[in-house]
């Protein structure tokens, strides 16, 4: 036993230094394997005794705190109990340590998404999500793909004035699958046809499309207006290129077309 914690001893160094690459950005998922799972079985004999192998369900919170303090990430310690009711509810009733590191890595990537979503003041209950530009660095890319994951009950999506990759909008689409009823990308870029065919796919239940000032063709909009047979209301630019698409919605759909010139950062198609 002295010898194993004198072993212990000797990776302290190298745990503050996975530390440090942590807290500069490294990630606790990125962390040397072999310390990580160090630092969990240190956590298991401090919570629940010397040489224990497995520690069960009501222990999950006590020891990720003290994972989180060794590898200097406490800053995401407030999320673990939701994690745990979320993400862990059908996880067996123990974990061994290897299980519990995989764990870590995975509430890492959860509690982050979950911190970006609170700075970007988007409540996870929420069944609308408006995001709204400028913005800066990633643009709202990371904060829509935070809330595909985090908030179960959205129904209604706004992001203006931004730039959407075809695999967010595509993520979106899947996400919300069936529940989406609200649709607003107004002067939105970064995406193409192939973004907005996701939609003809996923988004069954939808009621309203602004695309205004988006660089999409017809070949994109044709799908969504003839699998989307609940749409209510379209909004695009003016284009003699999207009418042979809108001839295929509704009867009673109310279509909005809106000139380029009156429109403020229109992206080109």
């Amino acid at each position: 036993m002295a010898s194993k914690m004198k072993l212990r001893q000797s990776t302290v160094d190298d745990k503050k230094r996975m530390a440090a690459d942590a807290a500069r950005g490294g990630g606790i998922k990125q962390a040397d394997q072999d310390l990580l799972l160090d630092s969990v079985r240190d956590a298991f004999d401090e919570v629940a005794g010397t040489e224990c192998d497995k520690v069960s369900r009501e222990q999950y919170d006590d020891i990720f705190k003290l994972v989180l303090q060794e590898m200097e990430r406490s800053d995401l310690a407030g999320d673990t109990l939701s994690f745990i009711f979320l993400e862990l509810s059908g996880a067996g009733a123990e974990a061994s340590v290897e299980e519990f590191a995989a764990y870590v890595r995975r509430f890492e990537s959860w509690a982050e998404q979950r911190k970006l979503l609170r700075d970007s003041k988007v409540d996870v209950d929420t069944p609308s999500l408006t995001l709204e530009g400028p913005f800066t660095g990633e643009g709202p890319d990371p904060v829509v793909l935070a809330a595909c994951s985090h908030c179960l009950s959205l129904t209604s999506v706004s992001v203006k004035h931004g730039k959407l990759h075809n695999s967010t909008l595509s993520t979106l689409a899947q996400a919300v699958n069936g529940k989406l009823t609200f649709l607003d990308l107004t002067c939105t870029g970064g995406f193409s046809d192939l973004g907005l065919k996701a939609l003809a796919a996923h988004c069954l239940e939808l009621r309203t499309l602004r695309i205004a000032g988006c660089a999409v063709t017809a070949d994109g909009l044709t799908p969504v207006v003839k699998f989307c047979t609940k749409l209510e209301s379209i909004e695009c630019t003016e284009s003699k290129r999207l009418d042979a698409s809108l001839a295929f919605a509704s009867k009673g759909c109310d279509i909005r077309r809106i000139p380029i010139d009156q429109l403020s950062g229109a992206t080109s198609s």
